[in-house]
C-alpha cells in the first residue's frame, strides 16, 4: 500500500493515477470527497481529513509501505508561513508514529540553503524535519513548474500579453509536474535505495519568459504575443487582487 498525501493536487493526483494504472494499491488522502472521487472509482482507499490533524493523519498512514509526502500550499492563507510549519510538523510526526519504511517528499531546488526566504525557506525546514525520521527518505527538488505558466494562457487570449515580474530575458529551468510524478513513482516503488537521498529534477532546457510567451502565442495562434515585466510591488498588487494573501504574494 502506498499512501498519497495531497492526492488531489497537481503532483499528487498524477502520482496516484500512475500507481493505480500499474496495479499498485493506493490510499489517497485529501480534504474533500469530491476532489478524490476519481480515485474512489479507480479502487483507491480514500481518506478525507485535515493533514494538520496529526492523530487522523497517523491513523491514515497506518499499514503503508510507502508515503508520498508533499506539504500542501495555500496561497490564500493570511498566515502562510505558520501554516506551512504546522503542516510539515504534523506530516513528520505522523510518519514517525506510523513507522513508515519509505518516504518520498517534494521540495524545491534551492531548499538546501538555510537562509532561503519564503516558500523555499519553509521547504528547507521541512527537509530538516524529514532528516530526523527513521524511514528511508528521497527528497525531490524540482525547478519551477511549467504549470505556473497556465495563467498566461488566459492573459494571452484576453489581451495578447502575459504579465509577471520575472526578468524577461532570464533563462530559467522549468519542468512539468508529470515528470515530477514519474520520478516520485519510481522512488516509491524502488526497493534498492537506502538512507536519505536528494535528487534535483531539471527540465529539458532553460526558458526565458520572453521565449515561453512566444511559444504559447504560437500554439494559441497569437502572432504578436508579448511578455510584460512588472515591478515586484506591482505584481504583488496583481496577486493580492486575485485573492492571494499579501504574505504569500511577497514570496
Amino acid at each position: 500500500m502506498i499512501t498519497i498525501i495531497g492526492a488531489s493536487g497537481q503532483i499528487g493526483s498524477k502520482v496516484a493515477r500512475e500507481l493505480l494504472d500499474t496495479g499498485v494499491r493506493v490510499r489517497a488522502l485529501g480534504r474533500n470527497h469530491r476532489s478524490l472521487a476519481p480515485f474512489t472509482e479507480a479502487g483507491a482507499d480514500v481518506r478525507v481529513g485535515d493533514i494538520e490533524d496529526t492523530e487522523w493523519l497517523t491513523d491514515s498512514l497506518g499499514g503503508s509501505d510507502a508515503v508520498f509526502a508533499l506539504v500542501p500550499s495555500n496561497p490564500f492563507s493570511e498566515d502562510y508561513a505558520h501554516r506551512q510549519e504546522q503542516l510539515g510538523e504534523s506530516i513528520c510526526a505522523a510518519i514517525e508514529a506510523s513507522d513508515i519504511p519509505t518516504v518520498v517528499a517534494v521540495s524545491s531546488l534551492g531548499a538546501d540553503k538555510p537562509d532561503a526566504p519564503g516558500v523555499i525557506g519553509a521547504l528547507h525546514r521541512q527537509e530538516r524535519r524529514l532528516a530526523t525520521v527513521s524511514a528511508r527518505v528521497t527528497v525531490l527538488r524540482p525547478v519551477s513548474f511549467f504549470e505556473n505558466l497556465l495563467p498566461a494562457v488566459d492573459q494571452l487570449l484576453e489581451s495578447g500579453s502575459h504579465v509577471d515580474s520575472v526578468q524577461a530575458d532570464l533563462a530559467i529551468p522549468m519542468i512539468g509536474t508529470v515528470d515530477i510524478a514519474r520520478a516520485a513513482c519510481t522512488a516509491l516503488t524502488d526497493s534498492t535505495w537506502s538512507g536519505h537521498v536528494v535528487r534535483d529534477l531539471l527540465g529539458e532546457r532553460d526558458l526565458s519568459y520572453n521565449e515561453a510567451t512566444a511559444i504559447l502565442g504560437r500554439h494559441l495562434a497569437i502572432g504578436d504575443a508579448e511578455y510584460v515585466q512588472l515591478q515586484y510591488e506591482d505584481m504583488i498588487g496583481v496577486l493580492t487582487g486575485l485573492g492571494f494573501s499579501r504574505e504569500y504574494a511577497r514570496q
